[in-house]
């Protein structure tokens, strides 16, 4: 910005220089012809440009020196900002090899009917796979709770069944796609 304020009062420079010039090549081609009176007119005249642009280069440099300290106080803002960000990084980096690790976040619970119709499907595609050689099955760990709610639940359906084929709760909070302790609950109710 300072740049085409300098390259105005250059062309402004220019523009003076040109016009001095050319009114010293008239006045000396038409000093002769003119009156005094004529003389005086144009003198004036010259006077009065001359004032104007020498009013006009007095409100350009004002005009560069409010720019120039507007320009001067939006740089040290900019600065104090830049150094109180750098601080914040700092601080923020010095927290974060101090803090423990965050814990992982909660997985989200789903609905019963999705997870009903995810054990459907897991359930069909187990009945159209061939079956494995028959290995001999290993003792359940308890008996079924007897009552009117222990075959009902899909996701209970399908904790026990895995559990009967000897899969631990991890293997089994795995292959359902669910939380541990909610397995290690359907299996120490089982067994009550």
């Amino acid at each position: 910005m300072s740049f085409q304020i300098g390259l105005a009062i250059i062309g402004i420079m220019f523009i003076i220089a040109a016009m001095f010039s050319m009114g010293r090549a008239r006045k000396r081609g038409n000093a002769g012809n003119l009156s005094a009176r004529e003389q005086l007119e144009r003198t004036k005249q010259r006077q009065g440009m001359r004032n104007d642009m020498e009013s006009l280069i007095v409100d350009i440099e004002q005009m560069a020196k409010r720019t120039g300290a507007q320009l001067d106080a939006k740089t040290v803002h900019l600065e104090k900002v830049i150094r109180e960000a750098d601080e914040r990084i700092a601080q923020l980096q010095a927290l974060q090899q101090t803090a423990p690790p965050l814990p992982p976040a909660p997985v989200p619970a789903r609905p019963l009917t999705d997870l009903a119709a995810e054990v459907a499907s897991l359930q069909s595609a187990v009945d159209a796979a061939p079956a494995p050689a028959p290995a001999p099955a290993p003792a359940p760990l308890a008996p079924p709770m007897p009552g009117p709610d222990a075959y009902t639940d899909p996701l209970t359906v399908s904790v026990y069944e895995l559990a009967d084929q000897g899969q631990g709760p991890r293997d089994i909070a795995q292959q359902l796609d669910e939380q541990i302790g909610k397995v290690e609950l359907i299996l120490a109710l089982r067994q009550v």
